[in-house]
């Protein structure tokens, strides 16, 4: 009686030839863990096996042995005699997690081991009596060996460049005898070269500089901005120049101010009603004095608002980098210099916000009216801009 690897009586041995049947497969997108299979197939002429009274059989003419690849981790076995018959098998494998070989019977069933990565595979037909009493008499016949590796989980969807779409402003000269800023060209500059390098679309990205970015015609790109998105963009407002407050500039009291090329201001409340419109995922991205003001029903869970200091401090630049300090951090420092994340070009768009959020209360901590502290409010900070998500 063959019954594990206890008292078997066994009858014949046999011979087996190797025909080698490869095929993959994987499941549907949607199963989960996703796996592949590898099937392996050999064919028999008689039993393989015979075993004595008790003990392990004796392999006369053991079958194939099959070995596993990388990162398969599971085997099952079918075997279909021509006799029609359930048929005994013998099996010997490394099981996961396990250093030493196992052997084992199996009667008139297809089963399923879960194997070491890299371990190989032996099956041999057994002739003898199963526990069930049915005699196991193989004729001639097929082995099967499905081989299962795990599949990585899908990658998510992206957004495609085609569904990107993005606003730079950067003022640094003024009309007038406004004083100019350092480093507006140069944040608009690192920015934009962040977004080509991470397969923005050129004529995706408007770009306003200086005598380009009047009132009118900031107010007129942030309505292009808007009209463009939808539910599967994401889209990037990126403004670098002076903001105003009546305090320390020619505006009204009473709101925080975009200040416009031609001397022209937008309050906060303007922006926020314009660019609230965005649909999809968004990064609103300010550089000036007290940006913080600006995030007037921007941020979301979907739509992150950064701003280079509080809504009452003062943000600086850096005229050796040519940039504001917030728009050097987080655009040129972060993500073209590789300073945060795990290379250049490869930061997410948390790391990129949260390294100048860290950098900036340091890299001013000596300036008269105090250290600026960034704002970063809302979004998801594993988005990024090469691989933006839905």
């Amino acid at each position: 009686m063959i019954e594990g690897s206890t008292r078997r009586r066994v009858l014949l041995a046999a011979l087996v030839a190797i025909v080698p049947c490869l095929s993959y497969s994987g499941a549907s997108a949607d199963t989960a863990p996703r796996t592949a299979t590898r099937t392996v197939e050999a064919s028999y002429s008689r039993a393989g096996g015979i075993a004595p009274a008790s003990g392990q059989p004796v392999l006369l003419s053991p079958g194939p042995a099959h070995p596993s690849k990388s990162p398969e981790n599971k085997a099952q076995i079918a075997v279909s005699d021509q006799s029609g018959r359930a048929v005994a098998i013998h099996i010997q494998y490394q099981p996961a997690g396990q250093t030493s070989t196992t052997t084992r019977v199996y009667c008139g069933t297809s089963p399923t081991l879960a194997i070491a990565v890299g371990s190989t595979v032996q099956v041999t037909t057994l002739a003898g009596t199963c526990p069930s009493g049915t005699a196991s008499l193989p004729t001639s016949g097929r082995i099967a060996i499905v081989f299962t590796r795990p599949l990585p989980p899908p990658k998510p969807p992206t957004i495609s460049p085609e569904n990107r779409w993005a606003l730079l402003i950067g003022v640094q000269d003024y009309a007038g005898n406004v004083h100019s800023t350092y480093g507006a060209r140069g944040d608009v500059n690192a920015a934009r070269t962040a977004l080509l390098r991470s397969g923005w679309r050129n004529d995706h990205i408007m770009v306003l500089l200086d005598g380009q970015a009047t009132a009118s015609a900031i107010l007129d790109a942030m309505a292009w901005l808007a009209a463009r998105s939808g539910p599967s963009t994401f889209t990037l407002f990126h403004y670098s120049g002076h903001i105003c407050i009546a305090s320390r500039g020619p505006c009204p009291s009473g709101h925080t101010w975009l200040w416009g090329y031609d001397n022209r201001f937008i309050p906060e409340t303007t922006v926020g009603s314009v660019l609230g419109q965005v649909q999809g995922r968004a990064w609103f991205d300010f550089a000036g004095c007290e940006a913080g003001a600006f995030n007037v029903g921007l941020s979301s869970p979907k739509r992150l608002f950064s701003a280079s200091s509080r809504p009452d401090e003062t943000s600086y630049e850096q005229p050796a980098w040519k940039e504001s300090v917030w728009g050097g951090l987080v655009w040129d420092h972060a993500f073209l210099q590789g300073k945060a994340g795990a290379k250049p070009n490869k930061a997410t768009i948390g790391q990129m916000v949260a390294y100048g959020k860290a950098q900036a209360p340091r890299v001013t901590a000596k300036q008269a009216a105090g250290p600026q502290h960034p704002v970063v409010v809302g979004g998801d900070p594993t988005q990024s801009l090469y691989a933006p998500r839905p």
